[in-house]
Parts: structure tokens; C-alpha cells; sequence
């Protein structure tokens, strides 16, 4: 099974975080942050990944318990196969059909739950992230804080990724949890940031 990172979410945010009512004249001052580098060195970031990995971990479980059964059905028949009465052996034919359509849709449910939480996760880290800034923006006075992935070259002196990452982590976040997502409908193809559990094998 891949692993999920909040660095996913670097694509999912604006080049400008937050900006101010001050001019944007010659005398703008403005900061950058490295969301990469926030998701590994955050305590909170990595608790948020944490929780993933365990949902998926989880999801993983429960399909690898009824691939189990599956398979074993699968085996028995045709251990048992040539020895069992029609009926009976069409019965067992039956049963694993229904187990594969469980196990499939088991696996659908599992893949649309794991992208809920991944969205809900998205949220909150979008949300905080970007309260911290506003407020270390404030305090600088800067006129706006950017993504360092979309610059090309700027003074390390205007990064603020380190003053982010402690006022990130010593935020209570209070604010409360962000709005539950919509069930997802059919999983879509395979993207950034999207978990989808690879099948057992």
C-alpha cells in the first residue's frame, strides 16, 4: 500500500497564502514557507499523516480477511470439487460468487472512505496552516506570504518556515474540526494525494 503525505497538499494551495490591506508599493516586505518541509518536521503534520496511515492500515486488514475467505472457498472447491453432488457443488459456485461481489464492494467502500479522510485530513491542515501564517504575516507586516514552490529564486531571509512550524505545533486548534466532506462518488483514476488501497496479494 502507498503511503500519503500532507506534502500532497502543496499542490492544493494558492502561490499566495495570505495578503494584507498594505500597499504594494517599494516598501512591501513579504515571506515564503516550504510545505514539504512543514509536513516533515511537523509534529502536528505527522500526526495528521500518522492517522492515515492507520485508516489505511486498517481498510487494508478487513479486505486481506475477506480475500482470505475467498481464496479459501476457492480451494476448497477445487479440493473438493470432483467429490461433491451437483448441487451442493453448484452451491459453493454460488457462495464464492457472492463473496467476490463482497469483497469488491468492500473494497470500493474502503477506497471512497480512505478519500473522504484524506479530503477531511486536507482541510484541517489547510485551515491551520493558514491561520498560523496569517497571524506571523501580521506580526512582520508583510505584505503577503508565498509558497516557496512557486518561486523560482528569493532571499533565505524571507523564509518563515521554521517560525511557522513552532507556532504551528504549539496552536491548541481549538477552532474545531473542519466541515465533513461529501461521500465521494465513483473513485476517480489515480492522483496526487488520493488514498487508494492496493488489493492484497
Amino acid at each position: 500500500m502507498k503511503k500519503y503525505y500532507l506534502t500532497a497538499v502543496c499542490i492544493l494551495l494558492a502561490t499566495v497564502f495570505v495578503t494584507t490591506g498594505i500597499s504594494w508599493g517599494q516598501e512591501a516586505k513579504f515571506g515564503f514557507v516550504n510545505l514539504q518541509v512543514i509536513s516533515r518536521k511537523s509534529v502536528k503534520a505527522q500526526e495528521l499523516q500518522k492517522k492515515l496511515v492507520q485508516a489505511m492500515e486498517s481498510k487494508r486488514g478487513a479486505l486481506e480477511t475477506k480475500k482470505k475467505e475467498l481464496m479459501d472457498l476457492n480451494d476448497q472447491l477445487q479440493k473438493q470439487g470432483a467429490m461433491l453432488k451437483q448441487e451442493t457443488r453448484d452451491g459453493k459456485i454460488k457462495e464464492i460468487a457472492g463473496k467476490e461481489v463482497e469483497y469488491k464492494l468492500a473494497e470500493q467502500e474502503a477506497q471512497n472512505a480512505l478519500q473522504n479522510q484524506q479530503r477531511e485530513v486536507e482541510e484541517v491542515f489547510i485551515r491551520d496552516i493558514t491561520k498560523v501564517i496569517s497571524k506571523i504575516r501580521a506580526q512582520k507586516h508583510l505584505a503577503a506570504v508565498l509558497n516557496s514552490a512557486a518561486l523560482f529564486s528569493a532571499d533565505d531571509a524571507m523564509d518563515i518556515t521554521e517560525e511557522v512550524i513552532k507556532a504551528y505545533d504549539a496552536d491548541s486548534g481549538d477552532a474545531g474540526p473542519a466541515p465533513k466532506a461529501k461521500p465521494a462518488g465513483p473513485a476517480p483514476s489515480a492522483g496526487p494525494g488520493k488514498p487508494k488501497p492496493a488489493p492484497p496479494k
